[in-house]
């Protein structure tokens, strides 16, 4: 199942955090326990402000843990925060996303779960500068891990993709039926994965579910992401 969060980072007034928790978990709850009691699950980009995040909650669940970061835009200090918080049982792979080599091996000495992908670069300014540098990593580093999966026969993903893929909305909030039109190589770059796996888990006959997602930044910031 390749389920999609679209998020887009911005600050809400403590009356709009329902918009935060609407819409179905990608992995329920009662089936994220069922599923992980034995396979714990790797989180992609897990050192970063979502990803740390998303570490503390599933350990609270009594979910097993593995991050892969290559802290191109983290800290290692997350790793102590992750630690003070009890966050349990836990581990820690260094490596990009683009190593195949580093994600086969992974693969192989450890079953999953699942996987959910945060690894990615993620400044809309940045990427019009750099547009080639935000295909070969946000695109690229998302068919590297689609081609890992594969081969360690893994077919259960949550993709974090972003608002931008909407472009200019004509409404806020933004439904799901809106149009794609993203507008900025950051945003093109986040659509094309989502039509990867859409061709992907299409051909398998897999269920997809959508969803919009918006993450407010500063909520619980001194939890896993403090690096002070």
């Amino acid at each position: 199942m390749a389920w999609f969060s679209r998020s887009k980072t911005c600050s809400l007034p403590h009356n709009s955090i329902e918009i935060i928790k609407s819409g179905p978990a990608p992995f329920p709850l009662k089936a994220t326990r069922n599923i992980c009691m034995t396979f714990p699950i790797l989180i992609t980009g897990g050192l970063g402000f979502i990803g740390s995040h998303t570490a503390v909650v599933l350990a609270e669940a009594g979910v097993p843990i593995v991050i892969l970061d290559n802290q191109s835009n983290s800290s290692p200090k997350v790793l102590d925060r992750l630690a003070r918080l009890n966050v349990h049982p836990l581990e820690y792979v260094h490596a990009d996303v683009r190593d195949t080599n580093a994600l086969d091996a992974l693969f192989g000495r450890q079953k999953f779960g699942g996987v959910i992908h945060f690894a990615g670069l993620k400044a809309v300014g940045e990427s019009v500068a750099q547009p080639l540098r935000y295909l070969d990593n946000n695109v690229s580093g998302t068919i590297h891990l689609l081609q890992a999966m594969e081969r360690a026969d893994l077919r259960r993903i949550v993709f974090s993709s972003s608002a931008t893929v909407y472009g200019d909305p004509a409404v806020v909030p933004i439904p799901e039926t809106a149009p794609l039109t993203a507008t900025n190589p950051y945003g093109r770059s986040k659509l094309m994965c989502e039509d990867a796996l859409r061709e992907l888990f299409g051909q398998l006959r897999k269920d997809m579910v959508g969803q919009h997602k918006i993450d407010a930044t500063g909520i619980g910031h001194e939890r896993a992401n403090d690096t002070k």
